[in-house]
């Protein structure tokens, strides 16, 4: 069963929204609106799994974020290793 519930929203949160939708890739307002309701309902439904899920989330995106700098450091460091072998005139170490 399908239920239609129309909601008055703040014309600055409307704003905010849409800049969300693009960035989180949702196809419309309507989309993102049901995505936080969502979110709301699993957190008031059971606080515990919806925090576990939350701390999951938080560490995927810090070990992401961890890879992302350490590919980085290790594309920098060779940089400078072709840098200094360029300077030296081609000699390899």
């Amino acid at each position: 069963m399908n239920t239609i519930v129309s909601v008055r929203i703040p014309q600055s949160m409307v704003a905010d929204l849409k800049g969300k939708v693009k960035e989180s890739h949702f196809l419309d307002l309507s989309e993102a609106v049901r995505s936080v309701v969502r979110k709301r309902w699993l957190e008031w439904k059971d606080p515990n799994t919806f925090q576990i899920k939350r701390l999951r989330e938080d560490i995927k995106e810090v070990i992401k974020e961890k890879t992302k700098t350490s590919k980085e450091e290790l594309l920098l460091n060779e940089l400078e290793r072709i840098r200094q072998m360029l300077s030296e005139g081609g000699e390899r170490k």
